[in-house]
Parts: structure tokens; C-alpha cells; sequence
């Protein structure tokens, strides 16, 4: 991807959030391929600059001794199976509008090098490395802790309802990769491949 980080904003949440890409030099070590952190506030141009120190903290912890990603200690619900697919389609459909967003800013699109074929090329690349991750059973690309937390789930390690979900998560941003892929050549609407996460007709929301 051209950039370490992104300033994402998530459907349904109020505050704007930053994503930072472990380098994959790190992510054995770390034990995932992102990390999430909020910024607090739901100024776009406040949160880009809150997201420059806080790039910098991350970049210490990753080097440092950070493993995991706080826990929520809030109880949480086991979700239906319904449930899961239907917060692994909200996470694709937010990943898909966070791109759409980003690229609606001109000076933000500029900064990160988006569109063309160079960009599209490089999304590209990035969703088949990520799909073949997942068939190798890499999920570390999801943050499963933010997730959970996101959603209120309470899903036990070893559970298979969080290997399901944690499964879902990683297609769904590989899925995700290829819509920012073919944005970057102004094809906007596509359906995904993956049937789960197609919006079915009068289909609910997870509740949170």
C-alpha cells in the first residue's frame, strides 16, 4: 500500500480512527498486520494531524514490546452466525466507503498517491497477497481484539465462531482491496465476489 496509515472514519461510529500497517517485518513478532486507535474527535483535519503522533507512538510500541491490543472490559454477547456475517459485510462495506471518502479529498488523494493504473496495480497485488494469506489460514491483516470490541462480540479463543469471524474479517479486506483497486480507475459500484457479502434484500443491522 503507498501509505503506513490511514485516517478512516467507520460507519456508524462518530469519531474518526487511525489504521496503522505493522511492517512486515514485524508482524511475526507483533502478532497481527494492523493496528487500530481512535483520535477522538469527528474533525477529519484535527484527526490528520492527531494522526501524525500518534503514527509515532505506534511506531515506538511496534518496536517495543507491544504484543496485543487492549481488550474491552465491557461484557459482551455470543453473536448468531447471522450475526457475524452480517458485521463481516458491515466491516467490507465500511472498508469500500472509507476509500471513497479518502478519495473525495483532492490534497488527501495527492498526499497517498491514489488512482491510475500504478495505484490500481499496487491495490491489486495487495488483495491477492491477502486472499492468499486467508487460504493459508493468516488472518493477522483483522484485528479480531478491535473487532469484538467494536461489535460488543464475546467469542472465546478457540471458539469457532471467532475463527469464523476472524476468517470472514481477512476476505473481507482482501475483497475490499479489489474495489480500492478498480477505484483507482474510476469503476465504482462493483459487487463483491464473495456471496456472504452481498447485502441480501431487507437485511438487518448488527446491533451495537
Amino acid at each position: 500500500m503507498a501509505a503506513r496509515y490511514k485516517v478512516m472514519k467507520r460507519s456508524g461510529t462518530h469519531n474518526w480512527q487511525l489504521r496503522y500497517y505493522v511492517p512486515s517485518e514485524e508482524q511475526r513478532r507483533v502478532g497481527k498486520a494492523e493496528i487500530w486507535r481512535s483520535l477522538r474527535t469527528p474533525d477529519k483535519r484535527i484527526a490528520e494531524e492527531r494522526a501524525l503522533d500518534v503514527v509515532k507512538e505506534l511506531i515506538a510500541e511496534v518496536r517495543g514490546t507491544v504484543t496485543t491490543s487492549p481488550v474491552l472490559e465491557s461484557e459482551g454477547f455470543e453473536p448468531t452466525h447471522e450475526e457475524i456475517k452480517e458485521a463481516v459485510r458491515q466491516v467490507y462495506e465500511a472498508e469500500v466507503e472509507a476509500d471513497l471518502e479518502e478519495r473525495a479529498d483532492p490534497e488527501h488523494v495527492a498526499l497517498f498517491g491514489m488512482g491510475g493504473k500504478a495505484s490500481s496495480r499496487a491495490n491489486r497485488a495487495e488483495a491477492k497477497r491477502l486472499r492468499k494469506a486467508a487460504a493459508r489460514g493468516d488472518f493477522r491483516v483483522a484485528d479480531i481484539e478491535f473487532w469484538l470490541g467494536h461489535f460488543g462480540f464475546d467469542l472465546p479463543e478457540g471458539s469457532p465462531k471467532r475463527a469464523a469471524f476472524h476468517q470472514g474479517l481477512a476476505f473481507a479486506y482482501a475483497e475490499a482491496a479489489e474495489r480500492w483497486a478498480e477505484h483507482d480507475l474510476g469503476r465504482i459500484g462493483r459487487k463483491p465476489s464473495i456471496p456472504d457479502l452481498r447485502r441480501p434484500k431487507h437485511s438487518g443491522r448488527v446491533t451495537v
